[in-house]
């Protein structure tokens, strides 16, 4: 598909993340975890294997998982002296009560009464937010994002928060970050300038 401006701000990496979000559900039907930063060096864009939904029976699993992403993430940022940041991920939270919170443990399609979401939580050196989109449906296949009612989800804010690197990084947290991240065949030659081309 032709490749999309590059992004200026947050507002664009989310324009990006959701276009990116859309463009897989109609390709593979589901949505991998992703990032979309804005560097000194310009826009960076990483995708990371699909995630292999653990069973609801194992949410300590699952937490961690979602954990090392935001993990990875943050270290990304750090190598990459980020600015801005939106990371993607699709979950599912079961039809509940009014104020009941969000189960992004669940894989999608396995919690009761499933409604199927993706997630995009996004930071600035000014603002953070995070936007929830339902997945809507013609029969079994996906139509389209629509608007999402459900209750905001405190843990995801928590997750994903402090997302940027600090004001000032010393050589070590720096070398570490790289050396954890060449450990997951995550280097610079690795990252995209435009997720499109993926």
């Amino acid at each position: 598909m032709p490749s999309p401006p590059l992004p200026q701000s947050l507002d664009d990496l989310f324009d990006h993340a959701k276009s990116f979000a859309e463009h897989s559900m109609r390709t593979q039907g589901k949505v991998p975890q992703a990032l979309f930063a804005l560097s000194p060096a310009g826009p960076l864009y990483h995708i990371w294997p699909s995630m292999a939904w653990l069973p609801v029976t194992d949410p300590t699993a699952s937490e961690r998982e979602q954990d090392s992403f935001a993990y990875n993430a943050r270290l990304i940022c750090t190598v990459h002296k980020a600015t801005a940041v939106v990371v993607v991920l699709e979950a599912s939270m079961p039809s509940t009560t009014p104020g009941l919170p969000l189960n992004i443990l669940a894989p999608p399609g396995e919690s009761p009464k499933p409604q199927e979401i993706v997630v995009l939580a996004g930071e600035s050196r000014k603002t953070s937010e995070l936007r929830i989109f339902s997945l809507l449906h013609m029969g079994s296949v996906f139509s389209t994002f629509g608007e999402y009612f459900g209750p905001a989800e405190i843990g995801l804010l928590v997750r994903f928060a402090h997302m940027l690197p600090p004001s000032s990084v010393t050589p070590a947290m720096l070398a570490t970050a790289r050396a954890h991240l060449k450990m997951l065949g995550i280097t610079p030659a690795t990252m995209r300038r435009d997720w499109s081309a993926n």
